[in-house]
């Protein structure tokens, strides 16, 4: 079987927000055999080709809830039953499992129902990356969404803008990202700006996976260029790490124990467990109001910096250019953060925010809690608010006494007046 050619992916799934990566990527790799006689499509089929049968069956699910796949069910003349399958272009109502009494194709088991004159609004999608049995169906998802949308014109591709039409949360999206340009899919160029600290990214988006080329090349300012890793060395590398801390098979090495050792047992040392992940950001979200902020500022943004904002507070270990930050002080940091801090991060940040980096949730934790840093210090600074009269009691009543002085000017000028008219006989 040639994985040569290309397979039309229909842009409406790439553009569906409420469909995980995963799904479209199922969708693309079954429309990539559809036509062929020889091939029928079963789950145990998609296990070989697409992985894990965990993800393979969540994705199939998806598909049939989201009206995209159908699902008929046959009785053949042996008696026996046979199925058959349609691939919508575009969702539709109807019952995702049927049976019918007719269910011949043409060709195969599967065929495709297209959509009247949207169905010329598609992608094509090199069918070696499809058929892959190494890139995972996330990441042929991803690069689905990608390739359709470098063909929109005047688009500026970053991460935030293709994450606008994928459901999945930054943390989930920012590793498929990684694992896309892994695969030797995607590279990234990094161009200063000129400003301090501050770069601008363009990517390229490969037909055939390139790793003996590094996936992120830096552009430096007096023309020169340097160079990442290669993907090769870097998964060389990896691999070296693993083993050294779990052994050349695998297992994790038995911890050595230490004789006479005892164990202090304590409420203050007593483990409790995490708070999960969703809470965290429920806190978080309560905290900052994020539902207001979301109606002034990028969706994305307000989720970034909900994410940094609950791993400074929750995590244990983190590392702030590279020193290590106590989680005490990265508490008492985050406990005087409400709304107004973040609305005004955010407006100034704005613009680096929109950058893309290899891992955003990390680039904006060290950038927020730099900002913080530096406002609470500027607030400890200044006097008590006691002390002081507050900004806008002062501008009014500075214009209350030039209103006075006025009135009391014109008052005078008045009474001049009146004085200096003669008596009338």
């Amino acid at each position: 079987m040639s994985n040569t050619g290309f397979t039309i992916g229909y842009n409406c799934i790439l553009r569906d927000q409420s469909l995980s990566l995963a799904t479209k990527g199922l969708y693309l790799v079954v429309s990539s055999y559809i036509g062929m006689p020889e091939w029928k499509l079963t789950k145990n089929t998609l296990n070989k080709i697409c992985g894990t049968a965990y993800a393979v069956e969540k994705a199939w699910k998806e598909l049939l809830a989201a009206g995209y796949l159908k699902h008929y069910t046959a009785r053949a003349a042996s008696g026996a039953f046979i199925h058959r399958y349609e691939l919508m272009q575009e969702p539709s109502a109807s019952a995702p499992h049927a049976f019918v009494t007719d269910a011949d194709f043409v060709s195969g088991d599967c065929r495709i129902v297209l959509s009247g004159e949207s169905k010329r609004d598609f992608t094509q999608i090199p069918n070696s990356i499809l058929r892959s049995k190494r890139i995972p169906l996330a990441v042929k998802g991803l690069f689905g969404v990608v390739a359709h949308l470098i063909n929109i014109p005047n688009f500026s591709l970053n991460p935030a803008g293709v994450r606008a039409f994928c459901m999945e949360r930054i943390k989930r999206f920012s590793s498929i990202w990684r694992q896309l340009k892994l695969t030797g899919l995607l590279k990234q160029h990094r161009y200063p700006t000129g400003e301090e600290n501050s770069f601008e990214y363009q990517y390229e988006l490969l037909d055939q996976p390139d790793s003996e080329a590094p996936y992120l090349v830096n552009h430096h300012a007096d023309g020169s260029v340097s160079s990442e890793r290669t993907i090769s060395d870097y998964i060389a590398q990896a691999s070296a790490k693993i083993k050294r801390l779990f052994g050349a098979d695998g297992s994790q090495p038995p911890r050595k124990r230490r004789k006479n050792a005892v164990r202090k047992s304590s409420s203050l040392t007593k483990n409790t467990p995490p708070m999960p992940h969703d809470e965290r950001i429920k806190d978080i979200r309560a905290q900052i109001d994020a539902d207001t902020l979301e109606l002034h500022y990028a969706q994305g943004n307000v989720e970034m910096a909900v994410e940094a904002l609950a791993e400074l507070k929750y995590e244990k270990d983190i590392k702030i250019k590279n020193n290590d930050i106590p989680l005490e002080d990265r508490q008492a940091v985050v406990a005087r953060v409400a709304r107004p801090n973040i609305s005004h991060f955010l407006s100034e940040k704005e613009n680096v925010l929109a950058r893309s980096t290899q891992n955003s949730v990390a680039y904006c934790r060290t950038v927020l809690y730099d900002y913080l840093i530096q406002q609470q210090a500027k607030d400890d600074a200044q006097p008590q608010q006691s002390d002081i009269i507050p900004l806008w009691e002062e501008i009014w009543l500075k214009q209350k006494e030039e209103i006075r002085k006025r009135r009391a000017a014109e008052e005078a000028k008045q009474s001049e007046q009146s004085v200096s008219e003669p008596v009338k006989a």
